[in-house]
This record gives C-alpha cells, sequence and structure tokens, in this order.
C-alpha cells in the first residue's frame, strides 16, 4: 500500500469538537510533514488519529497538496467533516497499521539522533499532541505540532536519515 520510509504518527489528545482552529492544526502539521520548497517528500507519510477518524496520508500519492492554509484546511475539512475522499488520503483503523521498524518519540528523537545514523525503514516517529490552555502543543515540548514535525525533518535530513 505504502512506500514510507519516515513516519509521522500524530496523535492528537482532546476532547474538543473540530473547530477551525484544529483543522488548522492537523492541515499546518500535514504540510510541514510533506512539503519540500519545491516538492513533497514522496517517501514520508503522515498518519493522523483524531477522537473522530484515523487517516494517513502518502507523500507519493497525494495530489493538490499546497503550503497555503485555506486549501490545505480545505483537503482536511472534506475528509474529516465532510467524510469525503482525496487522492493520497486513506482511512485506517488505527495508526498501528503501519509497520514500524523503529518508533521513536518525537521528544527523544529531538534529543538524541545520533544514534539513527544507521537504521531499518520505516522510521516512524510519535508526536503527541495535546491542548495546553487554548493552544494545541506537543506533549512535553510545548511546541506547536507543525514547528515539531519541521525541526523532527531537518535534524534527518542533516543527519542523512532519507525521506
Amino acid at each position: 500500500m505504502m512506500v514510507c520510509r519516515r513516519v509521522f504518527i500524530i496523535h492528537l489528545h482532546t476532547t474538543r469538537n473540530l473547530d477551525e482552529y484544529l483543522l488548522r492544526v492537523i492541515a499546518r502539521t500535514i504540510t510541514s510533514a510533506l512539503l519540500l520548497s519545491y516538492s513533497i517528500r514522496r517517501s514520508t507519510c503522515i498518519c493522523i488519529e483524531t477522537p473522530l477518524k484515523k487517516f494517513i496520508v502518502i507523500g507519493s500519492e497525494v495530489k493538490r497538496l499546497y503550503a497555503d492554509d485555506d486549501s490545505s484546511v480545505g483537503i482536511v475539512r472534506k475528509v474529516l467533516v465532510k467524510g469525503g475522499k482525496h487522492s493520497g488520503i486513506y482511512t485506517v483503523s488505527s495508526c498501528s497499521e503501519v509497520t514500524c521498524k523503529l518508533l521513536y518519540n518525537i521528544k527523544e528523537l529531538l534529543k538524541s539522533s545520533e544514534r539513527l545514523r544507521s537504521i531499518e525503514y520505516p522510521l516512524c516517529i510519535y508526536v503527541p499532541i495535546t491542548l495546553r490552555g487554548e493552544k494545541y502543543v506537543v506533549k512535553d515540548l510545548d511546541l506547536e505540532p507543525w514547528n515539531a514535525v519541521v525541526i523532527a525533518n531537518i535534524v534527518l535530513d542533516n543527519i542523512g536519515v532519507e525521506s
């Protein structure tokens, strides 16, 4: 089904309804994981678990994903709220369907990336998101999820871990 070498597993802990802010957080996290300035990370996937729905975005298959918030929020709204389909986005029963050789919590990854030089693929990065006050952050990092994903991609790119 997938050709994923780098997989972000986003687990959203919230009882809050899917409002515009939450859709924007999810959309920004997806674009941060997959978009490069000139292309899409074809070997990267992002699996999102929300209380309502679980879905995976496959970098090599997704179409019409752009960096602007409005179009990416529109895609997320179509899939999550309206139950629609979009190329490269598939509903899953759980992100555990992704067979990971290694599973790192993003906090561990950012603290100690040196041991990743020789790994087996796919490399999975677990990103737990929680609501702190009025803002969604990565648990124990106090970073917004899209910022944490961008930093993780940069770290992995810099040490030569394929995307």
